[in-house]
């Protein structure tokens, strides 16, 4: 990915001492702390800044922390991949994620934000709906305890924009739930499979009772 200077990412910081500049130091540290993969860190932030410096960094704030840093293995996540967001408690998981983070973008955007700033808001925006997720769903301010981890989350939204998911609406409950191709071929809502919803014999129960009380309606009716 390249980055032209001006275009809203994060510089490097004038000073030999500083990676960054101090409002970017502050949502760097912030993305240490929700994931170590550096070329990541680097599209959120839209930084020309090396791997080596950002790796520098990062190490020097996990010590200053007492902490050390977790380098990914692997690949990065992929939307083509099987097991992306097979779960139905990731799924459920990944609705509310989107939800709240489109939510918050649309109203910025309202406001004449979105266009002005193209990667601070967002980098701030991704890091405050992550942190609200783990607060909320998690109830835990460890990403490792997610099941969704902020990297998924950010291929997502991603897929999303680039139209390799789906936004998949519910008829029955109304919910907005995301969905790769394959799993958008057999949509399944992941909210009404897990408060164990069947639509189909509600359905079915409430027809039954609409015909009964009919047919005792009739019958009276018939008996005067």
């Amino acid at each position: 990915m390249t980055i032209r200077k001006g275009c809203g990412g994060a510089e490097p910081a004038r000073s030999r001492i500083n990676t960054f500049e101090p409002e970017w130091t502050h949502v760097f540290q912030q993305l240490c702390g929700l994931t170590s993969r550096t070329v990541l860190i680097q599209e959120i932030m839209g930084t020309e800044v090396s791997d080596q410096k950002i790796k520098d960094a990062g190490n020097r704030f996990f010590q200053e922390v007492g902490s050390k840093a977790r380098r990914p293995r692997g690949k990065a996540k992929s939307t083509t991949a099987n097991a992306f967001l097979s779960k139905e408690a990731e799924r459920k998981d990944a609705a509310y994620l989107m939800g709240l983070y489109f939510g918050h973008y649309e109203k910025a955007n309202a406001q004449g934000q979105g266009s002005d700033f193209k990667y601070y808001p967002r980098a701030v925006r991704l890091i405050a709906t992550y942190n609200r997720y783990l607060t909320d769903v998690c109830d835990t301010s460890d990403p490792r305890d997610a099941r969704i981890s902020f990297e998924t989350f950010y291929v997502m939204l991603t897929a999303l924009s680039n139209q390799e998911i789906k936004r998949v609406k519910c008829r029955h409950c109304g919910c907005v739930t995301p969905a790769t191709l394959i799993q958008a071929s057999k949509p399944k809502c992941p909210v009404c499979e897990s408060f164990g919803i069947d639509v189909h014999a509600a359905q079915e129960k409430l027809a039954a009772r609409l015909r009964a009380k009919f047919d005792a309606k009739y019958a009276k009716a018939a008996g005067t």
